[in-house]
C-alpha cells in the first residue's frame, strides 16, 4: 500500500512540473491528462489481505516444527530410544510412524487456522481452492518431516525447540517475502530466500488467494516442496539409523 501511494504521487509530480496538466486552478473535467489508478490484485487496499495470506505459512510452519520438534529428542531424554532400536521396527518404520501420526494432527491444525481465518477475516480465494489445499497439504507435509529431523539430529527437547522457534519463524519473517519483496532485496539475500522452504509457500498462497492465475508457477511450487519433504524424510531416516550404531 505505501508502495502504491508512493508511485501514485511520484507521476502526479512528474505531470505538474513537466507538463503542467495538474494546475490546483484547474477542475478534474477541464485537465487534458488525468491520471487512474487501479490496485490489480488487491482492489480495496486492504493490508489485511497481503499480510494474512502468507501469515498462513508462518502459523503452519510454527505449528508443524514447535509440536513434532520434540517427538524423537523426548525419547532420548527420557532414555526409551534404546526399546525402539532393540525392537524389530527399523529406522524407516519408526520415522513413518512418527510422522503419519503427526501429519495428520498438524494437517488437521493447519485446516482449522485456514477455516478461522477465513471466517474473520474473510480474506477472498481468487485462484483454484484444489491448489490451496494441495499446497497445504505438501508444506505441511514438508514442515513435518523437517520437524522431525531437527529432532532426531538435536535429541534434546530444549534444544530442538529452539531450533524449531529459529527455524519456523525468523526465515518466513523476514526470507520468504511475506513482509519484504524478495525481488527488492540483493541477490545474495533473494538467493537465501529461495533455498527456504516457506518462500514458495507464500508464492503460491499469494496466488491462490489474490490473483488467482499462473498455474505453472503453483505446480512448480508444489513440486519443489514435495521434493524438500522428500529429501528431509530421507535424511530424518539416516539420522535415526545413524543414531541406533
Amino acid at each position: 500500500l505505501l508502495s502504491y501511494v508512493y508511485v501514485a504521487g511520484v507521476i502526479e509530480q512528474v505531470l505538474a512540473q513537466d507538463y503542467g496538466f495538474l494546475n490546483a486552478n484547474l477542475n478534474a473535467a477541464a485537465r487534458p491528462v488525468s491520471v487512474n489508478y487501479r490496485s490489480w490484485f488487491n482492489e480495496a487496499n486492504e493490508s489485511t489481505w497481503y499480510l494474512v495470506s502468507a501469515e498462513y505459512v508462518g502459523i503452519l510452519g510454527l505449528i508443524c516444527l514447535f509440536m513434532v520438534a520434540v517427538v524423537i529428542s523426548r525419547e532420548w531424554d527420557r532414555g526409551t530410544i534404546a526399546s525402539l532400536y532393540n525392537s524389530n521396527a527399523s529406522a524407516l518404520e519408526i520415522v513413518t510412524a512418527k510422522v503419519g501420526a503427526y501429519y495428520f494432527l498438524a494437517l488437521l491444525g493447519g485446516a482449522m487456522t485456514l477455516v478461522y481465518g477465513q471466517v474473520l477475516l474473510g480474506i477472498p480465494i481468487r485462484g483454484s481452492v484444489a491448489m490451496l489445499l494441495a499446497t497445504l497439504c505438501v508444506f505441511v507435509l514438508e514442515m513435518t518431516c523437517l520437524g522431525m529431523l531437527i529432532s532426531a539430529i538435536c535429541k534434546n527437547q530444549f534444544l530442538a525447540q529452539e531450533y524449531a522457534i529459529v527455524i519456523g519463524y525468523l526465515p518466513v519473517t523476514l526470507l520468504s517475502g511475506m513482509i519484504f519483496d524478495l525481488r527488492g532485496l540483493p541477490a545474495a539475500v533473494n538467493f537465501i530466500g529461495h533455498l527456504l522452504p516457506p518462500t514458495y509457500a507464500v508464492e503460491s498462497f499469494r496466488i491462490c488467494f489474490l490473483s488467482g492465475g499462473q498455474s505453472a508457477t503453483l505446480w512448480v511450487n508444489l513440486a519443489i516442496q514435495a521434493l524438500g519433504a522428500v529429501l528431509f524424510f530421507s535424511l530424518c531416516v539416516l539420522s535415526v539409523k545413524r543414531g541406533a550404531r
